[in-house]
């Protein structure tokens, strides 16, 4: 996954969990979200042996909450 053209796949403030090939989605949580650090694009790529495609949303945090349901309906509708 991808935030404003940087890899967070291995940084330690982002849970990434997986989806699979049965419909389940991809998920991002932010361990400790800060508005200004964590607004921005997010992302993400699927790829199987039909092809790739990336999906992209612009998330903005207001507060203290974060939703990331339109990238993960996003990637959904990719998969689909």
């Amino acid at each position: 996954m991808v935030q404003d053209g940087v890899c967070i796949d291995d940084n330690p403030e982002y849970v990434i969990t997986k989806g699979n090939n049965s419909g389940e989605p991809c998920t991002l949580k932010i361990r400790r979200l800060d508005k200004t650090k964590h607004s921005g694009v997010y992302s993400i790529k699927a790829t199987n042996p039909g092809g790739e495609v990336t999906s992209s949303a612009n998330v903005n945090v207001i507060g203290q909450m974060l939703l990331l349901l339109l990238l993960m309906m996003m990637m959904m509708m990719t998969l689909a």
